[in-house]
């Protein structure tokens, strides 16, 4: 599971739960990733880039790939 952290008021505790690292990637301020199992968070990864974002947007796929690689060995894990 992860969990994106959207730019609106993350001091109200605004979090929604996505599934695809491109989603990610694009809406995400902040994503953390959690281990399969305890969930703690095992790493968070800070989305340093521009707004507004495009899905298509080549310069996001670094951000789409370090999520990938945080998640694999999670949901290996899993199985």
């Amino acid at each position: 599971m992860h969990l994106g952290f959207p730019p609106e008021d993350l001091a109200g505790g605004a979090k929604y739960v996505y599934y695809l690292a491109n989603e990610l990637a694009m809406l995400g301020n902040k994503v953390a990733v959690f281990t399969n199992r305890p969930s703690t968070i095992k790493k968070e990864i800070v989305i340093d880039y521009r707004r507004p974002r495009i899905s298509e947007d080549e310069n996001l796929s670094k951000y789409q790939q370090q999520i990938l690689a945080e998640l694999r060995p999670e949901v290996k894990a899993s199985e």
